[in-house]
């Protein structure tokens, strides 16, 4: 399924396949990128769930949103769900959007 490139600030647009997760960091937010680079813009999540609401990208906790297509495997870490992506790096899921978002990203990891 070929997705349309994300236009997240004025002069950048980036392919959401490129896109590992949004960080957030008070008013401001990292990209973290396939190639190991790291991109900051000053939005919220909360606006870049607005640019993002047709690509596969789901809110994991308070500080997360990461890309269904990167993850790696779901695992049980002592009662804590946790994600893990295809660099290795481990998100917690807050207890509140567990549910949903395992649901969301089990839909990616069957096909």
């Amino acid at each position: 399924m070929a997705l349309k490139n994300l236009h997240i600030i004025r002069n950048i647009e980036l392919d959401p396949e490129d896109i590992l997760m949004f960080e957030s960091d008070v008013n401001y937010s990292l990209i973290w990128l396939q190639n190991g680079r790291k991109l900051t813009v000053a939005k919220t999540l909360k606006q870049i769930s607005e640019i993002v609401k047709d690509a596969p990208f789901v809110r994991v906790n308070r500080q997360v949103m990461l890309n269904a297509f990167h993850v790696k495997c779901l695992g049980d870490n002592t009662n804590k769900q946790t994600v893990e992506l295809n660099n290795g790096v481990k998100i917690t899921f807050s207890r509140r959007r567990a549910a949903d978002a395992q649901n969301y990203i089990q839909k990616y990891l069957i096909n």
